[in-house]
């Protein structure tokens, strides 16, 4: 599954006002909080209930992403990316055709730094803006729909787009003028001493905040207030089709970052010539790095909270000079072959390496309180966890998937207290004929599960408590609401990990174990398609919606991402495409609902029909 998107992309929020709309008919303005006609006069036919109704039908067409286009008749619901992420309702008129609804949008809005070219969709950079209320986003136009009453309630006849001139560059501006005095009192930087590629990408981050017309304009001022996060694998910086992304003549000189002290998060999979920049830095959230013994050969880390390292190929990982608190391990072939100076790692996450599991005991990381280790294998590769019952107190989570869950390592738990474990020996195609579930039965775990589970998620505790106010759960759109606790069941889907729960803020991730056979559609997206290339998703038929769990507040069209979905694209024997008559099986299903762009998740055990 993607984890990151565009590598500058995040959503914050922007203070904004809303319209009020004047005409000759009746009118019911928002803003004001009451219904008022144009001479002023109540309006007794607009109820509170009605103007609900108007807002709900607005939003349905919100997150069918069909808003912002104009439109007669019918809309026609083309899946595709929420381009509005909020509204504000500023206006509603009743005229002889029906409810004239105005909508302001709000959301993400992109902009070529060179061109000033402002696009909702996708752009070089994400404007971010800041505040909180009233609407995530900047109001970047304005939809008037019509709305007509019927039996069935409201629907929609038409609407009318309306786009503001430029948004994103007012916005910028504006954000320039109210930094004057602090940009004129600060000393621009030579930019000829560093890093050309990190020049004109640091200028690309900036620009994202405030209108800067080139990279000579740089300032202190803007290097050492900087927090975004710093995504190096970038256009401006790399090519995307270099082979040795650690080749010494392909380095990055990030000696301009030593002028951004207070940086919260990079990311660096490419090699650097340097990687003691990060000695000065003590904000950081997250470090992720690639890793050989170049990069050990230089690294310190004043203090991150977290410690990412990608392939990480090496003899002996020293982090002597490195400050932090959580070490992840990330890789599919490499492993790590000793280890030193981690005896103040509180955290460890080891991800499929090929580590020798002996190193991991509690000489070398004498002050571990959490210990996290996922494994898969298409080959029955033995592990030894003998040395995990030398650490006392410590929380140990495991997940054992395909092949690296065989009887050998499972025997090498004996005398392991463990915390939760899950295994998942036949997810793939030649599951190991042999396993013996009755090993697993017998180890040391407070829970083991045996299905597949979002890995690499550490388990607090908190998903296991009763839930004060148990979120209400339906079978599909329309049907009883029910309230789930964990390990509380609904039409055949257990209730198995919820958090950010808040009934009031309209927002759940949750967890669900279980199976279910669905009809629908399947579209693949391709690789030109920013920040969902590549990625499978499934949307579900009427006749299969009662098959999935369906949160109280979500009004979106059902559909969720097909996690495994190289196994889609090889049955369909395509890269990119759309199938409207198709069937699947699916196992586990990951519910992500808030308001901002999210979406729902599964994984694909069986397909029946793509077609």
């Amino acid at each position: 599954m993607k984890k990151y998107l565009c590598c500058i992309c995040c959503l914050i929020f922007l203070l904004a006002g809303c319209t009020n709309r004047n005409a000759e008919s009746s009118t019911f303005d928002t803003s004001q909080g009451g219904a008022v006609s144009s001479e002023g006069s109540a309006l007794d036919d607009i109820t509170q209930e009605l103007r609900d109704l108007c807002e709900q039908a607005v939003i349905d067409l919100q997150y069918n992403s069909v808003l912002t286009e104009s439109w007669e008749g019918a809309p026609i619901i083309l899946k595709g990316p929420l381009t509005a992420m909020n509204l504000a309702i500023t206006n509603i008129e009743r005229t002889d055709d029906g409810l004239l609804v105005t909508a302001e949008l709000y959301g993400n809005v992109y902009i070529d730094p060179v061109t000033l070219e402002e696009t909702i969709e996708y752009g070089p950079v994400p404007i971010m803006t800041e505040g909180s209320q009233p609407k995530p986003g900047l109001a970047f136009g304005k939809s008037v729909v019509l709305l007509r009453q019927s039996a069935e309630g409201l629907e929609p006849l038409s609407c009318t787009y309306e786009k503001y001139p430029h948004p994103g560059l007012d916005y910028l501006k504006a954000q320039t003028e109210k930094l004057e005095a602090a940009l004129s009192a600060s000393e621009k930087i030579d930019i000829t001493q560093y890093d050309q590629r990190l020049v004109e990408y640091i200028w690309q981050l900036i620009f994202s905040h405030r209108y800067i017309e080139n990279p000579e304009d740089i300032t202190l001022y803007d290097l050492e207030n900087f927090r975004d996060p710093l995504d190096l694998p970038h256009s401006s910086i790399y090519d995307p089709d270099a082979v040795d992304t650690l080749d010494p003549d392909y380095r990055l000189d990030a000696s301009l970052l030593r002028l951004m002290p207070n940086l919260e998060e990079v990311v660096c999979p490419y090699g650097l010539v340097d990687y003691s920049v990060f000695e000065n830095m003590h904000s950081l959230k997250k470090l992720t790095l690639a890793v050989d013994e170049e990069v050990l050969r230089t690294l310190k880390v004043g203090h991150t909270e977290e410690l990412v390292l990608n392939d990480p190929d090496v003899d002996v990982l020293d982090l002597s000079n490195v400050d932090t608190d959580i070490l992840r391990l990330v890789s599919w072939t490499t492993a790590v072959r000793g280890f030193a100076g981690c005896e103040k790692i509180e955290k460890l996450y080891i991800m499929s390496t090929r580590t020798d599991m002996r190193l991991v005991n509690a000489d070398t990381f004498p002050d571990l309180s959490y210990l996290n280790l996922y494994f898969y294998s298409d080959t029955p590769r033995v592990r030894d966890f003998s040395q995990l019952a030398t650490f006392d107190g410590v929380k140990i989570d495991l997940y054992l998937d395909y092949q690296a869950c065989n009887n050998q390592t499972l025997e090498s738990l004996a005398g392991v207290k463990l915390n939760d474990v899950y295994l998942t020996p036949e997810n793939g195609s030649y599951p190991s004929q042999d396993f013996d579930r009755s090993l697993a039965d017998g180890l040391n775990a407070r829970k083991i599960s045996y299905g597949m589970e979002m890995y690499f998620q550490e388990r607090t505790g908190k998903e296991d408590a009763a839930l004060e106010n148990r979120p209400l759960f339906s079978s599909g759109p329309g049907s009883i609401k029910v309230p789930l606790g964990i390990g509380e069941e609904l039409n055949g889907w257990t209730l198995d990990y919820v958090e950010d729960y808040n009934n009031l803020e309209e927002r759940i991730i949750a967890r669900f174990s279980g199976e279910a056979t669905l009809k629908g559609s399947i579209r693949i997206h391709s690789q030109e398609e920013g920040w969902i290339s590549g990625e499978v998703e499934f949307t579900v038929a009427e006749e299969s919606l009662s098959q999935l769990p369906y949160y109280e507040h979500d009004t979106r069209t059902i559909w969720f991402e097909i996690a495994n979905g190289d196994m889609i694209k090889q049955a369909a024997g395509a890269d990119a495409g759309e199938y409207i008559d198709c069937e699947i099986t699916i196992s586990g299903y990951s519910y992500e609902f808030a308001p901002m762009l999210c979406w729902n998740s599964s994984t694909v055990t069986e397909i029946h029909r793509i077609g």
